[in-house]
C-alpha cells in the first residue's frame, strides 16, 4: 500500500509542477508584454517642463508688472491661478 501511495503522491507533484510551470510562463509573458509597453511609452516630461518654465516665468513678469505699476490689476490672481491649474490636471495635463 505504501507504494500505491508514494506513486499517488509523485504524480500528483508532478500535475503540481506542469500547473506551476505553465503559471510562470504565464507570468514571464505578461511582464514581458508590461515592460514593451512601459518602454514604448512616451515621455511628456520635457513638454511639460517647457510649459511649467514659461508659465512661471510669464507669471512672474506680470507680478513685477503690477508691483512696480507697470500694470494694475485689481482682481486677485492667485485663485483663478489655482482653478486653471485643476482644469488643466482634470483634463490631463499630467
Amino acid at each position: 500500500m505504501s507504494e500505491e501511495l508514494l506513486a499517488k503522491i509523485e504524480f500528483e507533484l508532478s500535475q503540481l509542477q506542469r500547473k506551476l510551470d505553465d503559471a510562470t510562463a504565464k507570468i514571464d509573458a505578461s511582464v514581458a508584454k508590461l515592460d514593451t509597453k512601459l518602454k514604448a511609452k512616451p515621455e511628456k516630461r520635457g513638454t511639460d517642463r517647457i510649459f511649467w518654465g514659461i508659465f512661471l516665468v510669464l507669471l512672474g513678469g506680470l507680478w513685477l508688472a503690477n508691483s512696480a505699476g507697470w500694470l494694475n490689476f485689481s482682481v486677485s490672481w492667485w485663485p483663478i491661478i489655482v482653478i486653471a491649474f485643476g482644469i488643466y490636471l482634470m483634463l490631463g495635463g499630467r
